[in-house]
């Protein structure tokens, strides 16, 4: 691994850094510019074990259509990558208070992997302001 890869790696993730690299690649072909994606769930746990990738996307202003369209341009970039994988994708125009409640509950305690797991590592706070 390159010393420029190392540094995209998060190690507070339970995620291989082969996998990490894979997803972020996967991001940069597939989501549009301001996308904001975070790791949710079992895999931000170091100590569980097992678990699906939960991801949740904040593509800003994003309607169901594109959702759609977005969905499935990520679900074949992610495929190509790492082969078929249990992968949850949870999109949301906003990660605000306003945001629907499963995506409040999601963001609290997510991780940011992508653009950068160090531009800001951890969800929004009015997202997860209750």
């Amino acid at each position: 691994m390159t010393p420029q890869e190392r540094a995209l790696v998060n190690p507070r993730v339970r995620l291989t850094p082969r996998e990490q690299l894979a997803l972020r690649a996967a991001f940069t072909e597939a989501l549009p510019a301001g996308a904001v994606v975070f790791l949710y769930g079992s895999r931000t746990d170091r100590n569980a074990a097992g678990g699906d990738i939960d991801l949740l996307i904040h593509v800003p202003g994003i309607d169901f259509d594109a959702e759609l369209k977005l969905e499935r341009r990520l679900r074949a970039a992610l495929e190509a990558r790492l082969g078929e994988r249990k992968i949850d994708l949870l999109f949301t125009p906003t990660l605000s208070k306003s945001a629907k409640p499963f995506v409040r509950l999601a963001a609290h305690g997510a991780i940011r992997l992508y653009p950068s797991a160090s531009q800001g590592a951890n969800c929004c706070e009015a997202c997860c302001a209750t």
